[in-house]
């Protein structure tokens, strides 16, 4: 009786027993995988953002400039900005990740309850960054799907 006292008083304690701190270690490491493929992304967008924005800067100074080549550079322009947005909000979830799993990795690897804390509130964080992102995501295409909807109708 003893020892299964013992064994509830751990489970409330909030202690882990080896098989969970394995899998949280190898989740871990899948997430901090996926974390960095996120990163390399991102500096290849970031790369490829630069080159197109060289490469336009390049043409339109090559031709005289006019109401359509100036059109034309600032739609560039706000193609630009929303590129950059979009980077920076992938930037987010790709960092919560990362913190997450190193914090779970640091937290089990050390014992230390503060650093596994930290990456579960990060963990926490990066599902609360998706979840209001697809809820946004969803929102916009079910107006868009309305709006059809309505300019269909109306013919």
């Amino acid at each position: 009786m003893d020892t299964l006292d013992q064994n509830v008083l751990n489970k409330e304690a909030g202690e882990l027993n080896g098989e969970i701190k394995a899998f949280l270690l190898e989740t871990a490491k899948w997430a901090k995988f996926l974390s960095i493929l996120g990163f390399i992304g991102l500096g290849i967008m970031m790369l490829v953002l630069l080159i197109t924005m060289l490469a336009g800067a390049t043409v339109i100074d090559q031709f005289e400039y006019s109401k359509l080549r100036t059109t034309g550079a600032l739609s560039g322009g706000i193609g630009t900005f929303f590129a950059l947005a979009i980077l920076a909000l992938y930037f987010f979830p790709i960092y919560y990740l990362y913190k997450a799993a190193d914090g779970i990795q640091k937290g089990i690897r050390n014992g230390n309850h503060e650093e596994l804390t930290s990456g579960f509130s990060n963990l926490k964080s990066h599902y609360k960054f998706i979840g209001i992102f697809t809820i946004i995501i969803v929102s916009i295409y079910i107006l868009v799907f309305l709006f059809f909807m309505l300019v269909m109708a109306g013919r």
